[in-house]
């Protein structure tokens, strides 16, 4: 037992010897520990290629500015969506900009990670393109290329031509119109594209359910051939009472059971158009569906929150259906603006219950992104960045406002004062702070309340980048000392930080 307690001891001497030699080589400016100064933007260093040394301020000399930084959370601002427009590519190799229209990973707050596929709006030449799209890592990238002409047929089932069906391969023009194709007497068509993989084949015609399906677009050119089936229309009527019912946009959305007429149905051309008008009586229709078969009926209103698809059976040439909708009578206005105070239109606004996810599902279906939130109410700022939207304050309930390119918001509803919304840009890369020094060409030290508190010095006019813990809205105050004297102060009140923000520290009195 001795020996053993003996050999104990001779070890831990060694140890702390040998972490005493590790702290004089961090003070000597050797790497220090991680997340204290690694060079690394997070990591507390400056100059890239530089790395501050970590010392305790019992060590620095009388005479060294030293700054004190203390970092107050004021909000966590949410990441807009990914850029997963890098999947496509223009035959010569250069990335097209690409937004996900529906499917898998649309929308706003979708899992980074996620995989499948999904309806993209690309970028190209000066015109618009809707491609179906591979999201992941692990699938091959979609070119898009010259343009090629396709031709083809479309007939009933009783392989009879159609006159006057609508033929479109995924393309508007810089006006936005659908570059169609509409069939002969013959029911043939002849429409030209640019070429690559997942291009929309999509056919409408009276009395016909739309159909559609992805097809390769390539040399010499395809042949494409389309069977329509008897469609219908769906006439809804809204069952609330309430002021501006024509508000509501009506989504068709299948069940569980899909039959083979319904699965050929163009569900993401919803997102597109925002679903079906109503009018100021509550009515409104959705066409060109099959004959058979059940789907849903969801409405969208800023004054109802969201409920479960209301089941209708389809009946043949026309179905009626009564969906109720009910309002809620307290209700938020407010402004959206950027950080230089201009309004910003186009912006999506929900009001949610407590602890409901705004995250997108995304479905197989390639339907609009966000119809599964239910229990919330949504809208967007109309040019003015205004909107009118429903909810409960005394309920938790939470103000959600998404924008690209933009840092979302959530705020609790009822702490949200009249003051306009401000989104901040999203810079992207990693949270930070980058600090100029107090006074120009000497040496000082930093140090900061984040990460369990961080130390450095630094080089003459050497700046000091240190991580935030996360993207958000901060108050941040500045303190210089010289030994224990206070020499100057300043606070940054409600810094948006999506990236690099650089802050002067006040220069000592």
């Amino acid at each position: 037992m001795q020996r053993s307690s003996a050999t104990f001891l001779l070890a831990a001497a060694i140890l702390a010897g040998v972490a005493a030699l590790a702290w004089q080589a961090s003070a000597d400016g050797e790497p220090p520990p991680a997340g204290t100064g690694s060079g690394e933007p997070g990591s507390g260093s400056g100059t890239p290629g530089t790395t501050p040394r970590v010392v305790p301020p019992s060590t620095l000399p009388p005479e060294m500015l030293r700054v004190v930084v203390e970092v107050q959370e004021r909000e966590r601002y949410v990441p807009p969506p990914p850029q997963r427009a890098q999947a496509v590519r223009a035959a010569d190799g250069m990335e097209l900009p690409t937004e996900l229209l529906a499917g898998v990973g649309a929308g706003f707050d979708a899992p980074s990670r996620t995989a499948g596929i999904a309806a993209a709006v690309i970028d190209f030449e000066g015109v618009q393109l809707v491609r179906q799209v591979p999201v992941g890592e692990a699938v091959s990238r979609t070119a898009v290329g010259a343009r090629i002409t396709t031709r083809g047929r479309i007939q009933d089932a009783a392989q009879k031509p159609i006159a006057g069906a609508r033929v479109w391969l995924g393309e508007q023009d810089a006006e936005g119109k659908e570059r169609e194709a509409l069939t002969d007497a013959e029911g043939a068509f002849e429409l030209d594209t640019p070429s690559g993989e997942g291009v929309p084949f999509v056919v409408r015609a009276p009395g016909y359910a739309a159909a559609w399906r992805p097809v390769v677009v390539a040399l010499p050119g395809p042949d494409l051939q389309m069977i329509l089936q008897p469609g219908g229309v769906i006439e809804v009527q809204l069952a609330a009472l309430g002021t501006h019912i024509d508000q509501a946009r009506l989504f068709v959305v299948p069940t569980d059971k899909v039959t083979s007429e319904l699965s050929q149905f163009p569900f993401f051309l919803q997102a597109m158009t925002d679903g079906a008008a109503v009018d100021d009586n509550g009515r409104g229709k959705v066409v060109d569906l099959p004959v058979s078969g059940k789907v849903g009926i969801l409405v969208r209103h800023p004054m109802a929150p969201a409920t479960a698809p209301h089941e209708v059976r389809l009946a043949g040439a026309f179905t009626s259906a009564i969906v109720p909708l009910k309002f809620l009578e307290p209700k938020r206005s407010g402004q959206v603006v950027d950080a230089a105070g201009r309004p910003m239109g186009g912006v999506s606004v929900w009001s949610l219950p407590a602890r409901t996810s705004l995250a997108a599902v995304g479905s197989v279906r390639l339907l609009p992104p966000h119809l599964e939130v239910l229990g919330a109410c949504a809208t967007r700022t109309d040019e003015q960045g205004a909107f009118v939207v429903g909810g409960l304050p005394g309920a938790g309930w939470v103000l959600s406002l998404r924008a690209h390119g933009c840092a979302g918001r959530d705020l609790v509803w009822a702490d949200v004062g009249p003051e306009p919304l401000v989104l901040a840009a999203w810079q992207g890369g990693e949270p930070s702070l980058r600090l100029l020094p107090p006074v120009a060409g000497e040496a000082w030290a930093a140090e900061a309340d984040l990460a369990g508190g961080i130390r450095a010095t630094l080089e003459k006019d050497q700046p000091w980048l240190v991580s935030l813990p996360h993207a958000g809205r901060f108050d941040v105050k500045l303190t210089v000392f010289s030994g224990t004297t206070q020499r100057a102060s300043k606070t940054f009140h409600d810094v948006p930080a999506t990236g690099v923000v650089e802050l002067q520290t006040p220069r000592p009195e």
